[in-house]
Formats: C-alpha cells, sequence, structure tokens
C-alpha cells in the first residue's frame, strides 16, 4: 500500500478590505508564493520572496505561531 499524501493546510487569506479566502496549500509550499500562485491581492512578492522587498509580510494569530 503506497503512503498516504500529507493533509494540506488550509490557510485563510484576509484581505485589506476584509475579503476573506480560505485555501489548502501543499505542505511544502510557502505561504509567500501560495498568494502569488492564487492572486491574492496585497501580496506582491516584488523580490520573489528573498526578504528584500516587505512586500508579502503576513500575520499569523498568536494561537497559531507554535503549530
Amino acid at each position: 500500500m503506497p503512503p498516504a499524501e500529507p493533509s494540506k493546510p488550509k490557510v485563510t487569506y484576509i484581505e485589506h478590505f476584509g475579503a476573506a479566502h480560505v485555501v489548502e496549500v501543499p505542505v511544502g509550499l510557502s505561504v509567500m508564493r501560495d498568494t502569488v500562485d492564487n492572486n491574492v491581492s496585497g501580496i506582491d512578492a516584488d523580490c520573489g520572496g528573498e526578504c528584500a522587498c516587505a512586500t508579502c509580510h503576513v500575520y499569523i494569530e498568536p494561537k497559531w505561531e507554535r503549530a
């Protein structure tokens, strides 16, 4: 029997004006890459995720920081 695929965590993106998008993010894919791939507005990622421009930062609720 082949090993089971890992489940995809669900991430809720909340845009600046309150629109929420719930998507499943493949394990190993960065949140930045997923927002760009899913056309979430407000995430520009101008530097491609190299931590050089601050156009893709996110806020994580404290209850999820250790997850």
